[in-house]
């Protein structure tokens, strides 16, 4: 088996969701956030209560494989001609 590395490279996604649209919707659900269920309705702070105080744009590494796989298949029968 040859196993060889390719060059380094950096990619880089483009987002799904702007940081603006992430924002609002981060606002429109920030009572949400804290659980649900009975509990949920009875300790939910208001929504005046609640501010978003940080958020960042982050990027999370992943790994990209590209593989070439090439077999050789060799068959050998004898058929018996009468």
């Amino acid at each position: 088996m040859d196993i060889t590395l390719g060059e380094e490279q950096i990619f880089r996604l483009l987002p799904m969701v702007d940081m603006e649209r992430a924002r609002e919707k981060a606002w429109d659900k920030k009572t949400a956030v804290f659980g649900s269920g009975l509990s949920a309705l009875i300790s939910r702070p208001k929504a005046e209560n609640v501010q978003i105080s940080y958020s960042e744009c982050r990027y999370e590494p992943f790994w990209r494989i590209v593989c070439q796989v090439h077999y050789e298949y060799e068959r050998k029968r004898n058929y018996i001609v009468r």
